[in-house]
Parts: structure tokens; sequence; C-alpha cells
């Protein structure tokens, strides 16, 4: 099995990066990251069968760690070895609520939906550039 390895270094990329990335990931993988077994309100940096959350994506193999699992998202980036500035993590708490925790509970049709809206949200409350999604 090939170890996944994002083209992103959250300790060097900017805001804007950042958001692409998370937002093209959770794009693709069209769902969120839970634990099957709790149910929806159980959000997870890596999920069942390789899913992963807005923070997940940015974080390599060789660095996660199934105990980490319940972090905030500031505890996870430092136990994951990621060293970043207050503002961004301020950011990231949000970017993670917005893109995935706070959506994580909605039918699984309307998960880009509500997606596309909270990104919409984001882009505007942190002066980002948003590239609609195109069908």
């Amino acid at each position: 099995m090939t170890e996944y390895t994002p083209d992103i270094d959250i300790s060097t990329a900017t805001r804007q990066q950042m958001f692409d990335f998370m937002l093209n990931h959770l794009r693709n993988q069209g769902m969120p990251s839970v634990d099957e077994d709790i149910g929806d309100s159980a959000c997870m940096y890596r999920g069942d069968n390789g899913l992963m959350c807005a923070i997940g994506c940015m974080i390599p193999d060789q660095l996660h760690n199934p105990k980490l699992e319940g972090l905030s998202v500031n505890e996870y980036l430092r136990c994951a070895g990621k060293s970043i500035d207050n503002e961004t993590q301020d950011f990231l708490e949000v970017a993670q609520a917005k893109l995935h925790d706070g959506i994580a509970y909605v039918k699984f049709d309307t998960f880009l939906m509500h997606l596309e809206k909270n990104a919409i949200e984001l882009t505007e409350e942190y002066q980002l550039a948003y590239t609609p999604l195109v069908a």
C-alpha cells in the first residue's frame, strides 16, 4: 500500500493554498470522514476506507497516529509535528468547522451543496478566492 503524502506543507502554505487543498480534497472525496461505528457526530482526521477530513488530508501518513483522533485541531497538528503560528491555527480551526465538522451530519446527497455554501462563507470571512465547483 502506498503511503499518502499530501502535495502541501501546512508549515509553509498560505491560507489560500490550504483552503484550495482542503476544498478540492473534500470535493473529490464527496463525503466527510466519520467513525462509522459511532455515527455522524464522530468526525475523524482519518476515518474508515481511507477517508480524511479537511485537516487530516494535509498530514502525511508517517505523521498521523490513530491515537490523535479526538484531539483539537491545534493539539493534533502539534502532536503530528506541524509547527504553525497562532493565526494559522485559528484559521484551520474555523476551516475544519465550516468545511467538515459542521456539515458531517448532513445526508450524503447534500454534503457537497453544504460544503460549497460554507466554502463561500469562509472565503468571505478570510478574503480568499473561491472557484465554484463545475458539474
